[in-house]
């Protein structure tokens, strides 16, 4: 048995560490693509906002139907403004992926502990 678990355990291991190592920057490589988009939005707000301002100004007496489509422009959020206790998809997401990391975090450290203290014994 030992000389089985010697034979396994670096390799096993070495599959642990590879994992780990992956799934961190993977995770770090989604959370950069979403700051790329909410940027790029955030980009497109003040794009929308000097073209309506730009229109508005170009236009002195605009009709009422232009005047509508600068407001609408002026207007435009692409990024979500969340109000108190409102929530996102993204968001709850992110709660579940958090709370069942912990939990597979606290079944590993019990088995490791029931491990260690049945050695100790």
């Amino acid at each position: 048995m030992s000389k089985l678990l010697s034979y396994y355990l670096p390799k096993l291991s070495l599959v642990l560490f590879v994992e780990v190592f992956s799934f961190f920057f993977l995770r770090l490589y989604k959370e950069s693509l979403d700051e790329i988009k909410y940027f790029q939005n955030e980009l497109t707000n003040a794009e929308l906002r000097f073209l309506a301002m730009e229109a508005a100004l170009l236009e002195g007496g605009a009709s009422a139907v232009l005047a509508s489509v600068i407001r609408g422009l002026a207007a435009t959020e692409r990024n979500f403004i969340l109000k108190k206790g409102e929530s996102t998809v993204d968001l709850r997401k992110g709660e579940l992926d958090l709370e069942s990391h912990k939990q597979v975090l606290d079944a590993f450290t019990s088995l490791l502990g029931k491990n260690i203290k049945n050695k100790k014994k």
